[in-house]
């Protein structure tokens, strides 16, 4: 034990967690102080799978190990988690092959909390350290929140009681190191993939989407870092916006590698499905190369349950969802079948003409204008129909939520 006040009383490896019936374990509780611990950001997939913590006082580091078991029937689940404590990190235990890694990893993170960039270009000239601290840096840029973590007994009274214990990391900014992994950029292959993961991370997150074209476009090992950082975008940051160049980008590696699990999920997400089915339709039109001639067929049961999705809604909220996946579905028909055979016709769908008549069927409905009261709508000098405060034009645009567009309304009068 410490004489740290926050971490203390956590020893050197601390088990807890919950109550399992099944295998006939009763609740532990988690540490005293283990929710006054600062969530770092580096987490599983990361860090070698574990959860990374450090003390805001001593700065020492906790890694947390949290599995899971099901019970009998695989319905439910209880997890367990393992806390280890490690030291701070000093630059000394960079000659240790066996803690060089983990060193390079926590010496980064602290250089971030503490803005120390002189000890970060230093670790950046280490070759020991540099490819380590390149892939810790893409994993800050973005703000992560913290692994769902249970107690099993009440939070200490300052802090919060949430069922994710701590608060969302803090994101870094890149901008003072730009010109560093630039010069990484074109560097040996696996530095190259590194820093330009980190960088398209970087611009991602401050919308810089030309700047991280020009990284997509490239090729080898920056290219696919900066597919990393999309990778990264879609499944650990919340989201990948839904920016056409970095969808497009990201589906094409996805049909080039039949990867198709990611790839229907880029179709099934709201933010980037419009980019999505329209790189579908370049990829079947081969304006979109991958490297020849793909089946494109495991796509197409989520491009039909998103256009009729889009059937069933409004026009203002359904029409361009479902015009850009039937247009994905009509490049990927096989030829002689019929795109409408697999989405249903929309709700909203008309010719011009039926259109037309029904608006002209709704305006002759509102019978003819009354002198007085006035049009209530600013600047309009027509008297208003029965039933309303508004005149015929008025009265048809607050129904149905449009201008009149035939120019000939006189006619009706």
């Amino acid at each position: 034990m410490s004489s740290c006040g926050i971490c203390g009383q956590i020893g050197a490896e601390e088990s807890w967690g919950e109550a399992n019936p099944w295998m006939l374990t009763k609740s532990t509780p988690a540490p005293a102080n283990f929710e006054r611990l600062v969530w770092t950001g580096l987490h599983e997939g990361w860090f070698s799978g574990r959860h990374v913590y450090r003390c805001g006082e001593c700065e020492a580091y906790f890694f947390l190990a949290i599995t899971s078991s099901s019970g009998q029937a695989g319905n439910s689940d209880y997890d367990d988690y393992t806390l280890t404590r490690r030291d701070p990190p000093a630059v000394a235990d960079l000659d240790s092959e066996n803690r060089r890694r983990e060193t390079a990893q926590l010496l980064t993170v602290q250089c971030c909390q503490r803005g120390d960039l002189v000890l970060l270009e230093q670790l950046l000239d280490d070759e020991r350290a540099r490819l380590d601290v390149l892939k810790t840096l893409a994993a800050l840029v973005t703000p992560q929140f913290p692994p769902s973590v249970l107690l099993e007994r009440p939070a200490a009274a300052d802090t919060r009681t949430a069922k994710s214990i701590g608060t969302k990391s803090i994101g870094i900014d890149l901008t003072p190191l730009e010109p560093r992994l630039r010069g990484f950029v074109s560097g040996p292959p696996d530095l190259a993939q590194a820093a330009a993961r980190a960088l398209a991370r970087h611009l991602l997150h401050q919308a810089r989407h030309d700047e991280l074209q020009s990284l997509l476009a490239s090729d080898g090992p920056v290219h696919a870092g900066a597919l990393r950082a999309l990778e990264d975008a879609r499944v650990r940051d919340g989201g990948l916006p839904g920016e056409a160049d970095a969808v497009r980008a990201l589906m094409r590696h996805y049909v080039r590698t039949r990867a198709w699990k990611p790839a229907i999920e880029l179709v099934e997400d709201h933010l980037t499905f419009r980019a999505a089915a329209q790189a579908i339709r370049e990829i079947a039109q081969g304006v979109l190369d991958v490297d020849g001639p793909v089946d494109l067929s495991p796509l197409a049961p989520a491009l039909v349950d998103k256009a009729s999705r889009a059937s069933q809604a409004p026009a203002w909220a359904g029409k361009d969802n479902y015009e850009a996946a039937a247009a994905a579905l009509e490049a990927l028909r096989p030829p002689g079948s019929v795109t409408g055979d697999l989405i249903p016709k929309p709700k909203w769908a008309e010719t011009s003409a039926q259109a037309s008549a029904a608006d002209r069927k709704f305006l002759a409905s509102l019978g003819a204008e009354r002198p007085e009261p006035a049009c209530k709508k600013p600047g309009c000098s027509r008297g208003t129909v029965s039933l309303s405060v508004l005149c015929r034009l008025h009265h048809f645009e607050m129904i149905r939520g449009y201008a009149w567009p035939h120019g000939d309304e006189a006619k009706l009068a």
